[in-house]
């Protein structure tokens, strides 16, 4: 596991491009042979506020190619004793929304573009503490 390590949200911008350059294919990932994004410091966003942005391109056992981006908090910091003051449902909610907020300033315009790419659009989940989003590839 990367150790969490923030960065001023200039510094996560700036590279936020190079965490596209890369496609993991998610069938050698799943059989056991290929590192995930989330092992790679490069496709990791550590903030701050608690969040942590895992981007990564994937090429899907059909060859298609999408967006995923996972986030998590981090136990103990200010946001996650925020949101363990709410009820589940609620705090899954507000923690996608402060999510969601940072992934957009940490992307830019790029994430725009995906947003208005034809059948686009990040669709979100949560599951095991993760909040994640799939969306059409950026290329």
């Amino acid at each position: 596991m990367v150790p969490f390590c923030p960065e001023p949200l200039e510094e996560l911008r700036e590279r936020f491009p190079r965490a596209l350059e890369h496609v993991y294919d998610i069938k050698a990932i799943h059989e056991g042979g290929a590192i995930r994004p989330g092992e790679v410091q490069a496709q990791i966003f550590d903030h701050s506020c608690g969040i942590r942005i895992v981007v990564g391109r994937e090429k899907l056992p059909d060859g298609t190619r999408r967006l995923h981006v996972s986030s998590s908090v981090q136990p103990g910091s200010r946001l996650y004793r925020r949101l363990m003051k709410h009820p589940p449902p609620s705090r899954v909610g507000r923690f996608g929304v402060y999510a969601g907020r940072l992934l957009c300033k940490i992307a830019g315009g790029r994430l725009d573009r995906l947003l208005e790419k034809e059948g686009g659009g990040l669709r979100w989940a949560f599951a095991d503490g993760v909040a994640h989003w799939c969306g059409a590839d950026v290329t």
